[in-house]
């Protein structure tokens, strides 16, 4: 399941409001046109006149022509949207929580708090991640290899591989934490070049050069 599913029906709540807020502030800027008639207008006049009300629009070229005996006037709602901010801003956090995503809403002074949430929101897209990558792997690269190549049916199909969420870690950080285990003798740089591999794979550098001949030994 998606992680943003809970958070949708907060969404519409949203998108229904800003549209709301959006009619509201249009009527209180341009008023609501109010025409009257005389009681002996016909039906198909009357309409006629609602429709001619209807299309006026406030700007520099607005203009309204009306039949003797009828009347215009602006109908002001009165109405304000303020109560519309809280309740938008009620559902946004509701959305950034239900996605796990609500240390976008932290200030810089809870910067140390909002690094737990960001790991645990970075763990929910790898557990998103994951699954996508299992569906791909398990039927469509399968079924796809086999419609273009049916005799590699049992063959070592190619397989598709996620990086983890959040690969652009903080650099300066990491190389602070490496100093201090180095030099406090914590661990110590694999001579196989293990280490070195390990660390440019994890950010995402080109790989070591590898001599194609062993280090010549030393005379004795």
């Amino acid at each position: 399941l998606s992680i943003l599913r809970g958070a949708y029906k907060h969404w519409r709540t949203v998108d229904t409001a800003y549209a709301l807020a959006n009619i509201g502030l249009s009527h209180n800027l341009n008023n609501v046109p109010l025409g009257t008639v005389p009681a002996e207008t016909r039906a198909e006049e009357r309409q006629a006149f609602l429709d001619l009300l209807s299309s006026a629009q406030q700007g520099e070229a607005a203009a309204l022509i009306k039949p003797a005996g009828y009347e215009v006037e602006q109908l002001f709602t009165g109405a304000t949207a303020d109560y519309l901010l809280p309740y938008i801003q009620h559902h946004e956090q509701w959305i950034a929580r239900v996605a796990l995503a609500d240390f976008l809403q932290l200030g810089e002074s809870a910067r140390t708090f909002g690094a737990e949430k960001i790991r645990l929101f970075l763990a929910s897209l790898e557990a998103v991640a994951s699954h996508i990558e299992s569906l791909f792997n398990r039927h469509l690269i399968r079924r796809m290899v086999l419609l273009n190549a049916p005799t590699a049916e049992g063959a070592d199909l190619p397989r598709l591989m996620h990086q983890p969420p959040g690969r652009g870690m903080d650099l300066e950080a990491l190389g602070r934490f490496l100093e201090k285990l180095t030099n406090g003798g914590w661990v110590a740089p694999d001579p196989s070049g293990a280490d070195e591999d390990y660390w440019r794979s994890m950010l995402g550098l080109p790989e070591r050069e590898r001599s194609g001949t062993a280090p010549a030994s030393a005379g004795v």
